[in-house]
């Protein structure tokens, strides 16, 4: 579930999901999704809340210079969004390790990925 979801009244009878980044902490997650069988009839989590806008723009705040935001890990690759407009896929190295960013060396044709920033070379 996301960092940022809780449930505000577990004991009212259709339990929301809330954010705690929209609206001071009052506004729904849009992202949840009722749940109608008898015995839970409350607002359950969703595979979305990954890919939740809110939740990516916060978390991109975090990250330090020269890294770059990892959107989501699908299929044994990570999505890198490098700018506002564009997201690369690159084959996963770092197996579960993968934190909220990496940094990226272009090496040719492909980018290798480390959790580590990279030592810059001296010039002389």
């Amino acid at each position: 579930m996301c960092p940022y979801a809780y449930y505000k009244d577990k004991n009212e009878h259709m339990a929301h999901i809330y954010c705690k980044l929209k609206n001071n902490g009052d506004g729904f997650c849009i992202y949840a999704k009722l749940c109608m069988k008898p015995e839970v009839q409350k607002f359950v989590p969703t595979e979305y809340m990954d890919e939740c806008y809110i939740m990516n723009e916060e978390q991109m705040k975090k990250i330090p210079s020269d890294s770059y935001y990892v959107r989501f890990i699908r299929k044994g690759y990570l999505y890198i969004e490098l700018d506002a407009n564009t997201v690369i896929k690159v084959k996963n190295t770092l197996g579960d390790e993968v934190t909220n960013y990496v940094y990226l060396k272009k090496n040719k044709d492909e980018y290798i990925v480390s959790l580590k920033p990279f030592r810059k070379r001296k010039e002389s």
